[in-house]
């Protein structure tokens, strides 16, 4: 009777490292920065999401304020339209991103957005949007205010209002140029 090691072939095939082994870039790192703002400028919303998810150097690019705020200044004409849904069930609430850029079947049209700091604010409401921004307010308690940034998971929780802590507190949320 014989016996083989079938995994023979994965002990011998070893890859031999050198001494130009090193971190691996993209590419994307040699670019000249002010040439990568302008690339991720001009990206669909949608790509600039997954663009985030590749590596920890193309989410810092990703986020960068000067992207953002170049981002916000190109209004193109044929942008990826999105919509941001809010689904109220009783006890957890739930914000999904709607792509109307995937044209694939395969591709979820509705994805379902983890919000950050839904674990201390499961009940909220949607106080407003402006500029891609949610304003999301706690519902239960009243107690937290968030401006909420679907797309990077950036957000902010505001101070609570000092001059009328036990008061009724009505919110809006707008922009103003």
């Amino acid at each position: 009777m014989v016996i083989m090691d079938l995994d023979f072939e994965k002990h011998s095939k070893r890859r031999k490292t050198t001494h130009e082994d090193g971190p691996q870039t993209t590419g994307m790192e040699l670019l000249p920065r002010e040439i990568a703002r302008d690339i991720l400028s001009r990206l669909p919303i949608t790509s600039l999401v997954k663009f985030k998810c590749v590596c920890r150097a193309w989410r810092a690019m990703a986020v960068d304020p000067q992207v953002v705020n170049l981002y916000s200044s190109c209004s193109t004409q044929d942008a990826d339209p999105c919509v941001i849904l809010h689904s109220d069930f009783p006890i957890r609430n739930n914000l999904y991103f709607v792509d109307f850029a995937a044209d694939d079947e395969e591709k979820d049209k509705v994805k379902r957005l983890q919000a950050p700091f839904s674990s201390r604010m499961p009940e909220f409401e949607v106080v407003g949007s402006c500029n891609g921004l949610l304003c999301l307010a706690d519902s239960l308690y009243n107690d937290s205010l968030y401006i909420y940034n679907p797309f990077t998971g950036g957000y902010k929780e505001l101070p609570k209002s000092l001059q009328y802590p036990d008061q009724e507190v009505v919110f809006g949320f707008g922009f103003n140029p």
